[in-house]
């Protein structure tokens, strides 16, 4: 993930995507962004937010959110991404609550994971 911590005008784009965020759901058979299908779950011009990766660990099914940056697309590396949230995969969540998630994975710099507590 990269840091974007100093930069207003990045953050600023980063905000104005996650405003935009409405999903609730996502399930275990979503697609990934490399794989087709409908990854892209919010986008504003070249920016993007995208089911990364699905994966399953501790008897889960996880979901990869990554918030791209068009100017940050073409980097070479894992992850040109400057937000990343993991989320459980069918279960539902508030909104609102995801897109903290973004906005504090961006300005602390840290993966967030939200799930639904056994």
């Amino acid at each position: 993930m990269l840091d974007i911590r100093q930069n207003a005008q990045l953050r600023k784009q980063g905000e104005d995507l996650i405003s935009e965020f409405d999903r609730t759901f996502f399930s275990k058979d979503e697609k990934p962004f490399d794989a087709g299908g409908s990854a892209i779950v919010a986008d504003s011009g070249d920016n993007k937010i995208v089911v990364q990766e699905i994966f399953i660990q501790d008897g889960k099914h996880w979901i990869k959110l990554e918030l791209l940056l068009s100017i940050f697309c073409m980097l070479p590396g894992p992850s040109s991404s400057i937000a990343t949230v993991i989320l459980e995969a069918g279960t539902e969540f508030p909104v609102d609550l995801i897109r903290r998630a973004f906005v504090i994975s961006m300005t602390e710099c840290v993966y967030v994971w939200l799930n639904q507590n056994d």
